[in-house]
């Protein structure tokens, strides 16, 4: 996405606490689809996006739509 964020889907009903960053942890779990068990994640933004139960992002070390995929 630009400026290395990117949009996501949140399945969750507490998508605020989970997808903003918070002072006390940056850490979080990313599930991509197809897979079994959630990846740790450092988030360094989120704010919501437009559309319903979306939210865009901003990971560590994550630049490219290629990386999230990869892992």
């Amino acid at each position: 996405g630009v400026k290395g964020e990117m949009k996501v889907r949140s399945s969750s009903d507490f998508a605020r606490e989970r997808l903003t960053l918070s002072k006390s942890r940056s850490e979080r779990y990313l599930q991509l689809p197809g897979r079994l068990y959630p990846r740790p994640v450092e988030l360094l933004s989120g704010r919501p996006a437009s559309q319903e139960n979306t939210w865009i992002v901003l990971l560590k070390d994550v630049t490219s739509p290629e990386q999230v995929n990869s892992t």
